[in-house]
């Protein structure tokens, strides 16, 4: 039988479980957030450059940025857009 420290004790484990899950499903859908925020941004500041002819500048600015090879990799994308923009003219 159990006693009622050990019946206490059993609460709070299980309590604290799931406090933890709740807080990683928080940690999970914050850094969600955060990444679809970083979408929205970006999608925005392509469209203003795409928009003002200065996309160029936006990819000179991002090669400085970007120190990995494996995010630069993307720039192509970039490449595309600035040729298909000079095609339009």
């Amino acid at each position: 039988m159990a006693t009622r420290l050990e019946k206490l004790l059993q609460q709070e484990k299980k309590l604290k479980a799931r406090i933890a899950a709740v807080k990683a499903r928080e940690r999970t859908k914050k850094r969600k957030d955060e990444t679809r925020l970083k979408i929205l941004v970006g999608s925005m500041v392509i469209t203003e450059h795409f928009k003002a002819g200065t996309l160029a500048e936006l990819r000179e600015q991002l090669e400085k940025y970007l120190k990995r090879d494996f995010d630069r990799r993307v720039l192509y994308v970039l490449d595309e857009m600035i040729a298909d923009s000079k095609i339009e003219e």
